[in-house]
């Protein structure tokens, strides 16, 4: 018997649903990338057109023009590309149709509003996957690898930083990002939480943080030659200091007003026996250093190449960091449609994004607290000092 095609149900046309838009075309050309192909649905209300220049590199999808239409569709999968304060009420609406979820990051403005995402796609048993896409770069894969196979020894501390400088020019006018009631933070909640995550993937659970952040720009334009300015209540700025429940710690820094920088990424691991290091303009390889050596060394090693053939091959084929941000999108959304086929469990899915957003919500009330120390509670839900419990 012939197999349907798998329909995915696009909200968010903005710069990362074009990405996605753009993704799932990738996939349906590429010869055995996802069987039986992907139909692709997208909302796009009368008052926002898609523009011809999307169309033409996402294949033509469905246009629908109403939420109702669009949730009475057959969707297999709803793809949540919005603003931050909108993902509960997007994925809200998808549980109650059955369909499963695959969001942008982060899950939720706060804590409680991740918990009530996590409940529901429990409750209606749905597959739910976030767009945490620096998991599936080559070098992470092949730190977490190393660290997981004991090449360094037991990790004892960690330097990790995301720096941008796309946020320095003060006239740059207010958005989304810049208000706390709709991103519910600022480069921590944006950038941050990529470190985060990545934290965790690497290491395990957190058990505590420090953190100090810092507002350099307070107020900016309201909209683009409009004189009138508007207050920014989120950080441009963090630093946090962690400890993870495997006794390693470590320092991240985040920044959207680092001049000079496009993208400085870098992830530095320091073990007992040697060490690791991510350069995130060179996504394909990490690097290890081992003191019998004497040098740091290439990682070559290829990961991913059964379970992901498509994301890997594009990987190898990137020629610019901005290749490989694209490659990294199609393998987190080939991840998930294959999830989909196998009716197994995803691989980041919300109660993952859940202890991610457990982690930024106590790194803000330490910067609330001067930096005071914030215990963070997993499985138990309890916590002996002051913290945030899961």
């Amino acid at each position: 018997m012939e197999q349907k095609a798998i329909r995915v149900g696009l909200i968010g046309l903005g710069m990362i649903g074009k990405v996605h838009a753009r993704a799932y075309n990738a996939l349906n050309s590429m010869k055995n990338a996802v069987q039986p192909g992907i139909e692709l649905v997208l909302l796009s209300p009368p008052d926002h057109p898609v523009d011809v220049t999307t169309l033409a590199e996402t294949g033509s999808p469905k246009i629908v023009h109403s939420l109702t239409n669009f949730f009475a569709e057959a969707l297999d999968l709803v793809d949540i590309c919005t603003p931050n304060d909108s993902h509960a009420y997007y994925a809200t609406l998808a549980c109650r149709n059955g369909f499963n979820i695959y969001c942008e990051k982060p899950l939720a403005r706060c804590l409680e509003e991740a918990r009530q995402m996590v409940k529901l796609v429990q409750e209606s048993k749905t597959l739910s996957q976030i767009a945490f896409i620096y998991r599936y770069l080559p070098a992470i894969q092949q730190v977490i690898n190393a660290v997981k196979k004991g090449e360094i020894g037991k990790p004892h501390h960690f330097r990790m930083a995301m720096l941008h400088g796309g946020y320095l020019d003060p006239e740059r006018p207010c958005s989304w990002r810049l208000r706390k009631d709709q991103a519910g933070g600022g480069v921590l909640a944006d950038l941050g939480i990529h470190m985060i995550d990545l934290l965790r993937a690497i290491f395990g659970e957190v058990a505590w943080v420090q953190c100090e952040s810092r507002t350099f720009i307070p107020e900016r334009p309201a909209a683009k030659g409009n004189p009138e300015k508007r207050k920014v209540d989120v950080d441009d700025w963090a630093i946090c200091m962690l400890g993870t429940t495997s006794d390693a710690c470590g320092t991240l820094e985040v920044s959207r007003v680092a001049g000079g920088w496009h993208q400085y990424s870098v992830l530095e691991v320091f073990g007992e026996k040697g060490s690791l290091a991510v350069d995130f303009t060179q996504p394909n390889h990490a690097r290890i250093f081992l003191p019998d050596a004497r040098e740091w060394k290439v990682i070559n090693e290829r990961l991913e190449k059964d379970r992901l053939p498509m994301a890997s091959k594009l990987f190898q084929e990137s020629r610019s960091f901005m290749d490989s941000m694209f490659a990294a999108h199609l393998a987190s959304i080939e991840d998930i449609l294959r999830s989909l086929q196998q009716k197994k469990p995803t691989t980041i899915d919300f109660t993952n994004g859940m202890r991610d957003q457990a982690i930024l919500e106590a790194a803000y009330q330490s910067s609330i607290s001067e930096g005071v120390r914030i215990f963070i509670g997993f499985g138990s839900g309890k916590v002996d000092k002051k913290g945030v419990t899961v």
